[in-house]
């Protein structure tokens, strides 16, 4: 009966897969431009708000040109740790707005008295803020701020920050914290995003399954929600300096660290899903990293070798049956995705584990190089079935 059900898979032009070149804690296509800024809101906890803003800029440095021209730029919410300014983890924001992101540093709050719902509330001005200076001829934000869900990440008690604001502010849809501090009182069971708790193996300061893990555990409404661990790593790899010693160097810590913020807001954010590749598929081999998933809204990436084997993986509920298929669909083919009726090749089919993770590679090349490759997923527990996208790519 699955198997009657799967899907349909059409043709069209598709992206090619992510590059094994090109990964994604290397530096982006974008030059990063910096500003600290100073403003009032009405949203704001406190009076006065500072931030450090890092953007794509048409060259780098502090008070750069923006570059509105490429955007515009999803926003990203950075909320920082305690006693941590922002300045503490300007790699790793400016390695994100490399990328493509605006990424906004709040930057109260970073003394030894840490008022989270204040800085929560700061940080969702900053939001607001930035983006009604988007739609301002005169700043120097002008154009940047790309319509449509926000994105926020911590550290830390920024983490706990972020999950105050949750209910205040719809537009926060992809979470993504970094060793989080957890406090009883965290409304995550109502968010209803994509939530990544990132924990660090060896965390001392939060042990990672008192905290990490229960933002993970917590957030029963999201549609996806990702539990990426960084084996051997401590409390502070998303830091500019190491703080402490750990098995893993610092530097991989933060090497990694730079990984999952691109990946993590490319997919999910931007919705290129193939990228879940470098942290919950294959992509990952040889990295000291592990993941766990339980994703309402099953998740689907894709990978081509050059030699022409196709790699499928989703992420689902554990348990629940899964079926991931392909087929190979000329241009011309026009088929409906209703039902999703499909007369193509199964590639997996059976419950998912434990860690809600499948992938799949074909036992040999399936078509020549150019052959345009369409795939899809669908996850099911007794009436509820949930397709993933369909994935159209070419083989290289």
């Amino acid at each position: 009966m699955l198997r009657s059900l799967l899907l349909l898979l059409t043709c069209a032009l598709g992206a090619v897969a992510p590059s094994a070149a090109q990964l994604p804690e290397d530096p982006g296509p974008h030059a990063v431009g910096f500003r600290s800024v100073t403003f009032s809101h009405p949203l704001a906890g406190n009076s006065t708000v500072t931030a450090d803003i890092h953007y794509p800029a048409l060259s780098a440095g502090t008070n750069a040109a923006a570059d509105p021209a490429s955007g515009p730029y999803p926003l990203v919410l950075f909320s920082h740790g305690f006693f941590a300014p922002p300045s503490f983890y300007s790699g790793l924001t400016s390695h994100l707005a490399s990328h493509g992101f605006v990424v906004l540093s709040v930057s109260t709050e970073t003394g030894f008295v840490q008022d989270l719902q204040d800085q929560a509330q700061d940080g969702q001005a900053l939001l607001h803020w930035a983006d009604e200076r988007s739609a301002d001829p005169s700043h120097f934000l002008f154009g940047m701020a790309a319509p449509g869900a926000w994105g926020a990440m911590g550290h830390s008690n920024g983490c706990a920050a972020i999950g105050y604001s949750m209910p205040w502010e719809p537009r926060i849809e992809v979470a993504v914290l970094m060793e989080g501090n957890w406090f009883n009182d965290l409304p995550i069971a109502s968010f209803e995003g994509a939530l990544i708790s990132v924990g660090a193996t060896e965390d001392g300061v939060t042990p990672m399954n008192a905290n990490a893990r229960n933002y993970f555990e917590q957030a029963d409404g999201a549609r996806r929600a990702l539990f990426p661990r960084v084996v051997g790593g401590g409390h502070n790899g998303s830091l500019n300096f190491p703080v402490g010693a750990n098995s893993l160097s610092h530097a991989e810590q933060n090497r990694l660290h730079r990984r999952l913020a691109v990946v993590l807001f490319q997919a999910e954010l931007r919705g290129d899903e193939d990228q879940h590749l470098f942290v919950l598929g294959s992509g990952a081999a040889g990295e000291p990293l592990e993941a766990d998933a339980r994703c309402k809204q099953p998740l689907l990436w894709t990978s081509a070798s050059p030699s022409g084997e196709l790699t499928l993986g989703l992420a689902g509920l554990p348990a629940d049956e899964a079926l991931l298929a392909w087929t190979l669909a000329p241009a011309a083919q026009a088929t409906s995705l209703s039902g999703f009726g499909l007369s193509g090749t199964a590639q997996f089919q059976g419950p998912l584990p434990a860690s809600g993770l499948i992938e799949v590679t074909t036992a040999g090349p399936i078509g020549a190089a150019g052959t345009r490759v369409t795939a899809r997923g669908l996850r099911t527990q007794g009436g509820d079935r949930a397709p993933t996208r369909v994935a159209r790519l070419r083989l290289p």
